[in-house]
């Protein structure tokens, strides 16, 4: 086994309605194993039972909080009521989005942006959120930067948009009754253009208003869009003049920008936007004097009385027995019957505009599910709240109980230790999901999954949806491939708006010309339909343009030839070749710290660049020679606890490589004034740094 004969560092994976009533305003601004050698794996760590989800109870404001999402992301908020308000009675909310700022997700959430006197005057509660994200400054190309960058501006990203919607609909984790018909998302700068795009996604799901401050999805020019949504798919609201009708009697537009403000020309173009293209009831103010988020002159009172009036109806009795969503196309020809923007092929609620995904298939969409994955385990309780197979990570390493030979990271397998929870942990890696940027760099070599010349014979697929199938597999590690199943179906119209070119950029999902839903055979058992929902992805005419494409990440368990199995993220993104391969690329490393021979722990990380799934293999040069794709690490050898070792130098488009000041593993680098080597195990959870020879 590799740990024979040198010290080990142990590196562990870190992973992590109904529709009451009420009112919201939202303001945006490892070697184990038994003694004779052979693996001993744990046995399966119990699910504990999950606790009563709590209802709203009279308690002391302002409240702060945190929420776990299905999908195990985490957002702060703040919740202020007047005393005397009754919780449990449905109440509008005034919830503020911030633009890009300095600081914690806690301060974010715990500032007072606004006087809230008009708002309680109105009956508005007032939230403020946190985004869970930062931007690292300094490091616009750090592969690592997102990990540990010193500082950083925290912002806004379209995978927030999933967050915000499941925070709404648990009342704050239930801390909150709340009026879905009388929701104002009110955002400034950044917040605006987050808020903006979220309203667009979710115009059907909650009535009330829109408040752009500063901001908005235009560029400075007022040209295009500025979107967030590259990346996975998800659905979007049909935003088109004909489908905004139907929500046209349920939220209102107001526009805010003073007459100095950068962003000015392109809110006069957001304005007529809502209001003549959309033809949503639409008031703005551009004309008093004043630099970016400057306030206008018209009173906030005013503007928030006006947007939380609400809606007049629930959209979704608006429909009949055979026409759930209203849209005038009978359930029979509707290929999307509840009006979400997720074709009812890839939705798990084809009747709920609420949400597509049921990730446990318990009939419960994961929007209100406290336990998405159904293992028993609430999602905030959950280290792996997407895993059904995985709960518990006592050594915070990333790699679930189940699976870990050493659950508490001591240097002492589970089979060998009396007690296997609570040991001293070693200094270790620990696993990290990167969520990195899919197709981002054309011209860089990415790894093409295999293809079967025709079905294989002795799996067992999926029943096929789509139009074409075409069926795949990838190799990583030592152990089986993991089979692979695409299921396409095609959209042969192009866009049909005329109103707006804005309308049929490729992120507006709808009008995508296919969709695959990717299905894995996770567990290698040979069975694609016992591995819970696929992966999916869409694509649409001009997408071959985009910096980035559409992709969908997924944590696979890989094995090895030590007997250790460990998580391995990927992204995988399709082309309209079919029969090509599926594209993917790494999105995952292992980060901590490793003892040299002398001197303090130093930050290293270990990536997998050729994406075998081994993490010290040389495959030399790609064809081409335009990149070097031999497996690397980082290490932090000026000590300043940031990996900007790993920084990329994009500044050549035409040649995308590993980082220049990683260190490839058959090379010395400078530590501490004196030469070293790392080692590094094919796990990549285990490494070493030697002197050098």
């Amino acid at each position: 086994m590799y740990c024979l004969g040198m010290k080990s560092i142990l590196v562990k994976q870190v992973t992590r309605v109904t529709w009451p009533v009420a009112v919201f305003l939202i303001v945006a601004a490892g070697c184990g194993g038994a003694t004779d050698g052979t693996p001993v794996a744990p046995p399966p760590t119990p699910a504990p039972t999950p606790a009563p989800t709590p209802t709203p109870s009279p308690a002391a404001w302002p409240k702060f909080g945190a929420f776990t999402d299905s999908q195990g992301q985490r957002m702060t908020y703040g919740l202020h009521l007047q005393e005397e308000w009754d919780p449990t009675e449905p109440r509008g909310v005034l919830l503020f989005f911030h633009g890009n700022n300095s600081g914690t997700q806690e301060e974010m959430s715990r500032r007072t942006w606004i006087d809230h006197t008009a708002p309680f005057d109105l009956g508005l509660a007032v939230a403020y959120v946190g985004s869970p994200r930062s931007r690292p400054d300094g490091h616009p190309h750090s592969l690592l930067g997102p990990l540990y960058g010193r500082g950083g501006t925290r912002t806004w990203m379209g995978r927030d948009f999933r967050l915000v919607h499941e925070l709404l609909q648990s009342g704050f984790d239930s801390q909150l009754a709340i009026d879905y018909d009388k929701v104002v998302f009110f955002g400034g700068s950044a917040g605006a253009a987050f808020v903006s795009e979220f309203f667009e996604r979710y115009a059907g799901i909650y009535g009330g208003g829109l408040h752009v401050w500063c901001g908005g999805f235009w560029s400075r020019a007022g040209r295009r869009p500025r979107k967030a949504t590259d990346g996975p798919w998800e659905p979007a609201f049909p935003w088109t003049p004909f489908t905004a009708s139907t929500v046209r009697d349920r939220v209102r537009v107001f526009v805010e920008a003073t007459t100095g403000d950068w962003v000015h020309p392109a809110l006069v173009v957001a304005t007529s936007y809502y209001q003549d293209v959309l033809k949503l009831e639409t008031r703005s103010d551009l004309a008093n004097p004043g630099g970016h988020c400057s306030q206008g002159s018209t009173p906030r009172r005013e503007i928030w009385e006006w947007l939380s009036r609400g809606a007049d109806a629930d959209p979704r009795l608006r429909g009949t027995a055979q026409d759930a969503d209203g849209d005038g196309i009978s359930d029979t020809r509707d290929p999307d019957d509840d009006n979400d923007g997720a074709p009812d092929i890839v939705d798990a609620l084809p009747f709920d505009p609420r949400d597509y995904r049921d990730t446990d298939g318990d009939g419960i969409g994961d929007f209100e599910d406290r336990d998405a994955d159904g293992d028993g385990v609430r999602n905030a309780d959950d280290a792996f709240p997407s895993d059904p197979h995985e709960w518990l990570d006592t050594d915070t390493d990333g790699i679930g109980n189940n699976i870990d030979r050493d659950d508490d990271n001591d240097g002492l397998a589970d089979g060998e230790d009396p007690d296997p929870v609570h040991g001293t942990p070693i200094d270790s890696l620990a696993f990290q999901l990167m969520e990195n940027d899919g197709g981002r760099g054309t011209r860089t070599w990415r790894p093409v999954a295999s293809v079967h010349s025709r079905k294989p014979t002795g799996l067992v697929y999926p029943e096929p949806s789509g139009d074409r199938q075409s069926f795949q597999y990838v190799a990583l590690g030592d152990g089986p491939v993991f089979q692979i199943m695409i299921d396409r179906s095609e959209r042969k119209e192009s866009c049909p708006s005329v109103f707006l070119p804005a309308l049929c950029v490729p992120e507006f999902d709808p009008y995508a010309h296919y969709m695959d839903r990717i299905h894995v055979d996770r567990d290698r058992n040979g069975d694609l339909t016992d591995d819970g929902p696929p992966l999916l992805l869409a694509r649409s005419h001009g997408d071959e343009g985009r910096r980035v494409l559409p992709h969908a990440t997924i944590v696979l368990k890989v094995s090895y030839a030590s007997g250790e199995t460990l998580p391995y993220g990927i992204s995988l993104w399709t082309t309209p070749d079919l029969d090509s391969g599926i594209h993917y690329r790494h999105e995952s490393i292992w980060i901590g710290r490793i003892q040299p021979p002398s001197g303090a722990p130093v930050l290293v990380a270990t990536v997998d660049w050729n994406l075998d799934g081994l993490f010290n293999t040389d495959r030399g040069r790609t064809p081409t020679g335009e990149q070097d794709s031999r497996d690397f690490a980082c290490v932090d050898t000026n000590r300043n606890d940031v990996l900007d070792e790993c920084e990329r130098d994009d500044g050549n488009p035409g040649k995308l490589f590993s980082p220049p000041n990683s260190v490839k593993l058959d090379e010395t680098f400078m530590l501490d004034g004196r030469a070293h080597r790392i080692v590094v195990a094919p796990t990549g959870h285990k490494a070493e740094i030697v002197p050098a020879r």
